[in-house]
């Protein structure tokens, strides 16, 4: 386990270039590894078993990719991609037109190509020009080996043997290829998703009051709205604007009213659960949505609200602010609509604002 470990350290090691996948280069190094130590395993077995001088061709490609591997930790990671699939597509060409078809050999040229098609860092045309690389040669493998034969033709157990290995080795290299893009792809799209998620919080969120912003509580009452029109779900529709607001800001600073702004946010939060919703409708005012009440009920529902605003004291670095609000309230009628249901409701607020402030209208 510890010489495992100790091997994988060594794969995963950072790329010498800044902003290049880390990860994709390990994947480089984990299959030129992996097929330079197969392929040197098949030429030891064909020394102690075979005649003399097949293992030649699969002793060179297993030098030539442990030379690819050792490069890896100098070039950039595309030129060791570029450098691991000639050296493997030369290989296995090489290798199936020593052994023949039958060898399986030239399997490892589809892994390369599988790699090379969800590589991140290269162009769909070099990728293209790659596929067509293999399909040429593949062709000039099935002509040529079909018209002269092979030159080394043995048969018998040997080549069962070196067969299935070849079937086994690029299956499960294959395999380990697809677990890495599959992997990175479901990561991937978890995180999209998790991001898309943020955003769309962000875009629907005032940044201040952590409210709904104008534009996200607009959606909600549209919502409403359709439910009245299937269901008759009653709801009304409120203005809130804070009194004299101003005033806060040049007394105490922006951030004291800032602070002012988050705190009533989190109180509106907390007491509109049980009806319904609060946003931010713009600087100092917020629209209030009441689903299932009536404007009487909502009426009553605002006033126990002001008291509320009325006693509470906003603590800023110590000293005390209190405040009040005047509200507009409109019950909503589908044949006057929306919109101009909240003019109706910003138009009461106004008259609030004119008839001293610090009350609800209705």
């Amino acid at each position: 386990m510890v010489v495992i470990s100790k091997i994988r350290n060594i794969l995963k090691k950072e790329s010498p270039f800044k902003g290049e996948s880390d990860e994709f280069l390990y994947l480089i190094r984990l299959v030129t590894l992996s097929l330079g130590l197969y392929y040197l395993f098949l030429a030891v077995i064909l020394t102690a078993n075979t005649v003399k001088g097949y293992h030649t061709p699969v002793y060179v490609s297993a030098v030539l990719l442990f030379g690819v591997l050792i490069s890896t930790y100098r070039i950039h990671p595309s030129v060791s991609l570029y450098m691991l699939s000639l050296v493997a597509t030369l290989s296995s060409g090489v290798l199936t037109y020593a052994f023949g078809f039958r060898s399986s050999f030239h399997y490892v040229a589809y892994v390369v190509l599988f790699i090379f098609w969800y590589n991140p860092l290269d162009s769909v045309k070099r990728k293209l020009i790659y596929s067509v690389f293999i399909a040429v040669m593949i062709t000039i493998l099935t002509v040529n080996i079909t018209a002269r034969g092979l030159v080394y033709d043995f048969d018998g157990v040997w080549l069962r043997v070196v067969m299935v290995s070849n079937i086994i080795f690029s299956v499960s290299i294959f395999s380990v290829v697809a677990f890495f893009f599959c992997t990175k792809y479901v990561e991937a799209e978890r995180m999209l998703r998790m991001y898309n998620k943020q955003l769309k919080k962000l875009s629907e969120t005032d940044a201040l009051t952590r409210l709904m912003n104008r534009r996200s509580s607009m959606d909600e009452l549209a919502d409403m709205e359709k439910q009245y029109n299937a269901l008759g779900t009653q709801f009304c529709v409120a203005i809130g604007d804070i009194d004299f607001f101003k005033k806060v800001n040049d007394t105490y600073g922006h951030d004291a009213g800032d602070y002012i702004l988050f705190s009533l946010g989190q109180l509106f939060t907390e007491y509109m659960k049980h009806y319904g919703f609060v946003a931010r409708w713009g600087g100092e005012e917020f629209l209030f949505a009441f689903t299932g009440l009536n404007g009487d009920e909502a009426q009553v529902a605002l006033d126990n609200l002001l008291v509320k605003i009325r006693k509470a004291e906003f603590d800023f670095g110590g000293t005390k602010i209190k405040i009040t609000m005047t509200f507009g309230v409109e019950e909503y009628d589908a044949k006057i609509g929306l919109e101009k249901i909240i003019k109706s409701a910003d138009e009461k607020l106004y008259l609030g604002k004119q008839s001293g402030r610090n009350i609800v209208i209705f």
